[in-house]
C-alpha cells in the first residue's frame, strides 16, 4: 500500500508535465521525456511540403519560358535548398539559398527552444514528485504508525532522491 501511494503520486506528476513512466525496479522508477529531434512530425509531411514546393517551382519555371521539370527529377528525400537551387537560374537561386538557410535557423531555435520546455518539465516534475509526496496526507500517516516509530523515530518522513540526466 505505502509503496503503491507513492507509485501513483509519481506517475501522476509525471504525465502531468509530458513524461512517461518507464519502469520500476522495486523502489526505483525510470521516468522519461522524449526530446524533440526535428519540427517535421514525420518524413511524409516533409515530403509533401516538397512536393508543394517542386510544384511551385515547376510552374515558376515554365511561366518564365523554361524547360518542364520531369517527375523522375524529383527525390522527396531531398532537401528543399536542393531542389529550388536545380529549379532556379542566377541571383535567384543565390537568394534562394539565402532564405533557406534562413527557415533553417530559425527551425533550430524553435527546436531549441522545444527542447529547453522539455527539459524544464522535467525539472519542474522532479521538484513537484517531492512535494507532493511531502503533501499526501496518508503517507503522513504512516510516519505516525506506532509500529514504524519505534523503527525510525518520530522523525520519519517519506524522502525520494532524484537524477536528471
Amino acid at each position: 500500500m505505502f509503496v503503491n501511494k507513492i507509485f501513483k503520486i509519481i506517475h501522476e506528476v509525471t504525465k502531468r508535465w509530458d513524461g512517461q513512466p518507464a519502469k520500476n525496479y522495486g523502489e526505483k522508477y525510470l521516468l522519461l521525456w522524449k526530446m524533440p529531434t526535428s519540427l517535421n512530425k514525420d518524413g511524409l509531411a516533409a515530403a509533401l511540403e516538397q512536393n508543394r514546393a517542386l510544384a511551385i517551382a515547376q510552374e515558376a519555371n515554365q511561366t518564365a519560358g523554361g524547360p518542364s521539370l520531369m517527375a523522375d527529377q524529383f527525390n522527396a528525400t531531398d532537401k528543399l535548398a536542393d531542389v529550388n537551387s536545380n529549379l532556379l537560374q542566377g541571383g535567384d537561386e543565390q537568394e534562394m539559398i539565402l532564405m533557406e538557410m534562413d527557415r533553417k535557423a530559425q527551425m533550430e531555435e524553435e527546436l531549441r527552444e522545444k527542447r529547453q520546455i522539455t527539459a524544464d518539465k522535467a525539472l519542474i516534475s522532479a521538484v513537484k514528485i517531492v512535494v507532493e509526496l511531502r503533501r499526501a496526507s496518508d503517507l503522513q500517516a504512516y510516519s505516525r504508525h506506532p509500529k514504524i516509530q519505534p523503527k525510525f523515530s518520530s522523525q520519519y518522513r517519506t524522502g525520494v532522491t532524484i537524477g536528471i540526466h
